[in-house]
Order: C-alpha cells, then structure tokens, then sequence
C-alpha cells in the first residue's frame, strides 16, 4: 500500500530547509537506531543518515543550495550526500541541529542526488524566532 502525505511525514528523522540563504538542520527523531547515528555517538563529530528516501525531509529550496555549494579540497564537508551501494546517505558536521551558511563546502566529491521525501520549505516557528533574533550579515562574513 502506498504511504499518505502524513504517513511519510511521521517517518522523518531529519528536516531540512532554506531560511535566510542558510541551510537549516532539524533533527526529529536524534535517537541512534540503524538508520542514524547522531553526534552524540562517542567519536562522532557529525550525524550520518542512511535510507534518505523514507527519513530524510528535504525542501526543494535546501536542496538547490546545498547543490550550489562549493566543493572543499579534501574528503570533509559540512554537508555530504553520497550513495554507498543501494542506500543512500546525508551527513553534517557538528551539532543534532545545524545552521549552515552560504560559505560552507562540501567534500570535494560533490554531493551527489539522493532520495528523499520533498517537504514544504517551512521552517520550525521556534527555531524561527532563535534565528531571526540573530543578525546574519553579521554572522555570515
């Protein structure tokens, strides 16, 4: 049978939008299972998220940018998405819950396309009234 709207909205782990220029990082669900692995996990210094295509919520404004940014030299990004056989991945270095600004690069891989379920570029009102009392020309220089 196939999953309602809701259905598929219940299943996320990750949301992810654009607000600002910035890429906003919201983890639903951060207990680790065997589809993620979270910060908080002894030697992480990012969160990995396999399965994309069922727990991954992307808009299709997040998505653009993290397309649009640039590749760094070596294999870290703040922002990975990689295919590792049939399954497909989304990482991101540093906290559960993740600003990431324009200036931010990926690994020098790229990101390559991934599933994941298509969300609304609607962002959580509490982590809207944190950012907007944050002044990002400033932070972003």
């Amino acid at each position: 049978m196939e999953a309602t709207s809701n259905e598929l909205l219940l299943n996320l782990k990750v949301k992810v939008v654009e607000y600002h220029g910035e890429i906003i990082i919201e983890t639903l669900k951060p207990d680790k299972d065997e589809y993620f692995i979270p910060v908080t996990e002894p030697g992480h210094v990012g969160s990995v998220l396999t399965n994309t295509g069922r727990f991954l919520g992307m808009s299709k404004e997040a998505w653009a940018l993290i397309k649009s940014l640039k590749k760094s030299h070596d294999n870290f990004g703040e922002i990975s998405a990689w295919k590792a056989g049939d399954k497909d991945c989304f990482s991101w270095l540093g906290p559960i819950g993740r600003r990431v600004g324009p200036k931010a690069t990926v690994d020098r891989g790229g990101i390559q396309d991934i599933d994941f379920v298509t969300i609304p570029n609607i962002l959580n009102p509490k982590i809207k009234d944190i950012i907007d009392c944050i002044d990002l020309k400033k932070a972003n220089k």
